[in-house]
This record gives C-alpha cells, sequence and structure tokens, in this order.
C-alpha cells in the first residue's frame, strides 16, 4: 500500500479512502511500502496500517529505495530489516534484494488467508444464495409459455376461490361478517312495520294511557333476541277502529260475516312499508359484496395488470346487471307478498289462534273494563298469589278431564264473546353465482374467438419492473452458484 504526499489533497483523501475500506476488513494482507528516502514516522501508509492493524498481524513491509538512504542513517533502516524497530508477524523485505522472496513470502501468506476463510466464504456465500432465492420466491411466477392455458386456468382458480369468499370464512373482516350488522339493521327496520294492533277502544286508551298501553305478545319471547316495543302511540290501531273499517266495507254479506278486503288491505299497507328497508338493505349487502370482490380480483390478478382491469370490468358489469335483475325479483316477491296467500297452513294456524288468544286476553272485562286477564296473568308468576293457585287448580283440572298441556294463555279463548272479535280476527290474521361469473368471464375475455392466443398473451403480460427484477436476481444467483462451485473445486 503506497500513500504518496505528493499531488493534491482530493487525490490523497480518494487514496486514503479506497485503502482504508480494503485494509479494514480481518481477511485482508497489508502490503506496506515505505520509501526510505523519506522519514519514516512521517509517511501516511505506515500511520494507516497501525491503525487498522496495530499488532502488525496482516501487515507486509516492503522498504523501497535504500540507495537513497541519506548517508548515516543506514542503521536505523537496517533495524526494520532485521525487525526490530515496528515489528511485523510476517516481517520486513527491500527490492533491492530482489522480489523473488517476498513473492514467495506473499503466495505462501495468500494460501494460508484462503485456506483460512474459505469455510467462512463457504457459508457467506450460501447465506447470499438463500436471501436471492427468497426474493425470487417473492416475485411471482415467470408467465407460462402456454398463454391460453395459464388464462383459463387463472380463471378457474378464481371462480373457485370466489365460491369460498361467498360461502363464508371464520374471520373478522370476512364477507358475511361484513354483512350481518346489515342483516340486522333490515330485520329492525322490517320489525317496526309490525301493525300496532291495541284490543282496547281509543276512548278508553285516551283516558288512561298506562292501562290501555301495548303488551307484548309472550309467545314471540323465544323467537326474538329483544322484545319489540313501538316508539310511541302515533301509530297504534285500536280495536273499535279495525271494526269500523270492517263494517263499513260490508256489501252483500251474511250477518256476522265481513269482506275479506279489510285483511288483505291492512296486509297490503303493511307489506307496502317493506320497499324501502329491502332497498336499503339490497344497496348496503351490493357495496359490501362489490368491495370483498374488488379486492379478491386484484390479490387473484395482481402479476397481470391488463388481465385484471379487463377482469373488474367484467365482473363489475356483471355485478351490475345482476343488481337489476335481482331488483326485479325483489319487487316481484314484495308485490306477491301483498296477497294475503300462505302455503305455510299449520304454522298461520298456530300463530293465528296465539295471537287471538293473546287478544282476547288483553281485552278488559264488561264489569271491569280497566282490568284485564292478561294482567291478572302477571301475578300468576308469584306461586304465593291467589292468582296463582286458582290457576293451578283450573289447569289440573282441564288435565283430569283429559285436556292436558293447556297453558294459562290457551286460558283466553274460553273467555266469553266479544263484539269486537271479528276485528281481533282480521289483527290477528294481519299480524349459484361463480358459475355464472365464469361464464361471463370466458365470454367477456374472448375465450373462444379467432385470436384467442394474442389476447391472452397480452393478458398475462407482467409489469417490465417485475421481468427486470427477476432477470438480475436469476443472473445474481448464477454468478453465486459458479463461485461457490469454484471454491468447492479449490478446497478439494
Amino acid at each position: 500500500m503506497l500513500v504518496g504526499s505528493a499531488g493534491s489533497a482530493d487525490d490523497i483523501a480518494l487514496v486514503r479512502n479506497l485503502a482504508s475500506t480494503c485494509i479494514a476488513r480481518p481477511s485482508c494482507l497489508v502490503l506496506l511500502t515505505v520509501a526510505c528516502e523519506t522519514d519514516f514516522q512521517n509517511q501516511g501508509a505506515h500511520q494507516l496500517a497501525k491503525t487498522y492493524d496495530p499488532e502488525g498481524q496482516r501487515t507486509i513491509g516492503v522498504l523501497t529505495k535504500p540507495d537513497r538512504i541519506p548517508s548515516g542513517e543506514e542503521d536505523g533502516w537496517l533495524r526494520y530489516i532485521r525487525n526490530q524497530s515496528e515489528p511485523l508477524t510476517h516481517g520486513w523485505f527491500s527490492n533491492r534484494l530482489g522480489t523473488y522472496k517476498l513473492v514467495e513470502r506473499l503466495s505462501d501468506l495468500l494460501s494460508d488467508k484462503i485456506r483460512e476463510r474459505l469455510p467462512g466464504i463457504q457459508e457467506e456465500l450460501q447465506d447470499l444464495l438463500g436471501t436471492t432465492d427468497a426474493q425470487l420466491e417473492k416475485l411471482p411466477k415467470p408467465p407460462s409459455s402456454d398463454a391460453l392455458s395459464e388464462v383459463l386456468h387463472l380463471i378457474s382458480t378464481f371462480c373457485k376461490g370466489l365460491s369460498q369468499l361467498l360461502e363464508g370464512a371464520p374471520e373478522k373482516d370476512g364477507l358475511l361478517q361484513s354483512i350481518r350488522p346489515v342483516h340486522e339493521a333490515f330485520h329492525e327496520a322490517i320489525r317496526s312495520t309490525e301493525p300496532d294492533f291495541r284490543p282496547y277502544e281509543r276512548q278508553f286508551a285516551e283516558r288512561n294511557p298506562g292501562e290501555h298501553k301495548y303488551i307484548y305478545p309472550p309467545f314471540l319471547a323465544s323467537e326474538e333476541s329483544a322484545p319489540y316495543k313501538p316508539k310511541d302511540n302515533s301509530h297504534a290501531i285500536f280495536i273499535d277502529e279495525v271494526m269500523d273499517r270492517a263494517r263499513q266495507a260490508i256489501t252483500r254479506e251474511l250477518p256476522h260475516h265481513y269482506p275479506f278486503v279489510i285483511t288483505q288491505q291492512y296486509i297490503g299497507d303493511f307489506v307496502a312499508q317493506w320497499k324501502k328497508p329491502y332497498e336499503t338493505l339490497f344497496r348496503e349487502i351490493q357495496r359490501v359484496l362489490i368491495k370483498h370482490i374488488k379486492k379478491f380480483v386484484s390479490d387473484q390478478f395482481s402479476q397481470y395488470p391488463n388481465l385484471m382491469h379487463r377482469v373488474h370490468t367484467i365482473v363489475g358489469e356483471y355485478i351490475s346487471s345482476s343488481s337489476d335483475a335481482t331488483l326485479d325479483q325483489l319487487q316481484l316477491f314484495l308485490a306477491l307478498e301483498k296477497r294475503p296467500k300462505t302455503l305455510s297452513e299449520p304454522y298461520y294456524s298456530d300463530y293465528r289462534e296465539k295471537f287471538i288468544s293473546h287478544y282476547k286476553s288483553c281485552r278488559p272485562k264488561a264489569d271491569q273494563p280497566r282490568e284485564t286477564f292478561a294482567s291478572k296473568l302477571q301475578s300468576y308468576m308469584d306461586p304465593q298469589s291467589d292468582m296463582s293457585k286458582y290457576m293451578n287448580r283450573v289447569l289440573n283440572g282441564l288435565t283430569d278431564i283429559g285436556l292436558p298441556g293447556m297453558t294459562p294463555n290457551d286460558l283466553a279463548k274460553l273467555l266469553p264473546a266479544d263484539p269486537h272479535d271479528t276485528a281481533i280476527d282480521i289483527m290477528a290474521a294481519s299480524g349459484h353465482i361463480s358459475k355464472a361469473l365464469e361464464k361471463a368471464l370466458r365470454a367477456g375475455l374472448g375465450i373462444g374467438s379467432p385470436d384467442v392466443h394474442a389476447r391472452c398473451k397480452e393478458y398475462i403480460q407482467e409489469p417490465r419492473q417485475i421481468a427486470d427484477r427477476r432477470e438480475e436476481l436469476m443472473k445474481r444467483r448464477e454468478r453465486l452458484e459458479t463461485a461457490r462451485r469454484q471454491l468447492s473445486e479449490a478446497w478439494i
């Protein structure tokens, strides 16, 4: 190593930095050249070597220009040759005596250093190969030479994955998990359209609203997570109002018969309120669905931007057309719901009987208008009350005469005829996408067209920066493999 004092400061700094970078490595041998014509301590090369190899274990000293030693200073320089001053592990040499010994010594030292460092170098090469392989694995796989087969495979994989997405996954932000709050809001909205029938006359409710409030049907408690209660009395429909509407509709009916159109009108009025909730539900589900499918498309086709953009367009158009058809079906279903017809007759009959019993139990007795059978039933829950004793006695008696399984609410059916029974009857009465998308994708991507191969080749053309990065890593890996192979041969 030689750092002269001549030349510009920038040149000296540049040489010093380059030399420092090399000799700082523990595996580097330092060849220190010192000119005998200049004072030893003033030469920068010696100071630099001392900084990075203070014990002199890696440094080999070479004295140059011994013929220019000033007269009288020969003994001082001889102490270096004898390794007495500034002793070095590998000693000092003089080019005046020839370079054969120096070259031979350097060759031996270099061979020893290589043997010492070879296992470490092999480990470093192995680590670099591992890092390079890991970087290659992070890159998308190279495009297939068979573009059509590649596109068909991608479409098939996408549609299978989409089926799993729509089926649902146990993830916090999954599709079905994201839709659940929307369903719950829809349920509440539909529940709020329930007719608020009150089995009391309006005049009594206005005089004493506390005694004629809404009573939740107890048989619904097991079917709902929380009891429903109207916000206020603004939508209450009282029994005398139902009765008046029934009387006004009479045309040529027999006595005690009322037109069915009244029931139909009430049902139609309530079902008509479902339009806004179901449209809100549809739009919200559509929004969540589009969000998840867009992300899924981007994840599946991120390697091929051309194909990804095209699939985004096709899927968007498919969802739009399907949405229009779905809305048409929903409107048809809503229209059908306005017609009071059911194929679940056992369920309808069961609920009708339950509501009749509930409304009758809430009706006031003729001699005590403000005290109802339902209010007395509430005291039945207290085992020490008289009502509890009477009720148990009645239920046991019904069992003895062959009517087992009766409940307190069933006893409301035994109440005497009510002039508003007709109104009570009316009140009780009122109360596979992935396959299709795969077909659309095939058509939209032009699968089956004469230029399908050219199209598919364009679809799977990956971004230039990815291709360049893969080529760079492959070349680096090839160089590392060559170096490892050569080192292995040298080791043998």
